[in-house]
């Protein structure tokens, strides 16, 4: 028995629909970890500054705070919350994307041409 262009385009699409639904997720749990350290990261820096400017501290300790406010600001600033939007919008167009190859191999019922079914799979060979 052979496999239409069409069972082998659905079946392709599926997995690769399941691919970036499971790599989304991942991202999306990464980011939030990020954001939280993010967070923390800021209210260290902010606290540690409001020490040194309400409270009078020797001055290796006011030099200590300083430092570790900087180190603070600087990690935060590493942490770039936009790139990581960027690539799960950019996940989110691409599962987008399969989901309507997919309906529309579901919709042809079986009578996908062999042209369809390679052009559908060099948009999704990445």
């Amino acid at each position: 028995m052979r496999i239409t262009p069409s069972e082998k385009t659905k079946l392709y699409l599926t997995k690769k629909l399941s691919e970036i639904e499971i790599k989304l997720k991942r991202m999306k749990k990464k980011k939030i970890i990020i954001q939280t350290i993010g967070s923390i990261l800021i209210i260290g820096s902010m606290s540690s500054s409001v020490l040194i400017a309400s409270l009078v501290f020797p001055p290796l300790v006011v030099t200590s705070l300083s430092i570790t406010s900087a180190i603070m600001s600087g990690l935060s600033i590493k942490l770039n919350f936009s790139a990581k939007s960027k690539k799960i919008s950019k996940l989110l167009t691409k599962l987008n994307q399969l989901q309507i190859k997919l309906d529309y191999v579901v919709s042809c019922n079986g009578d996908l041409t062999e042209a369809e079914y390679q052009s559908i799979l060099s948009d999704f060979d990445y």
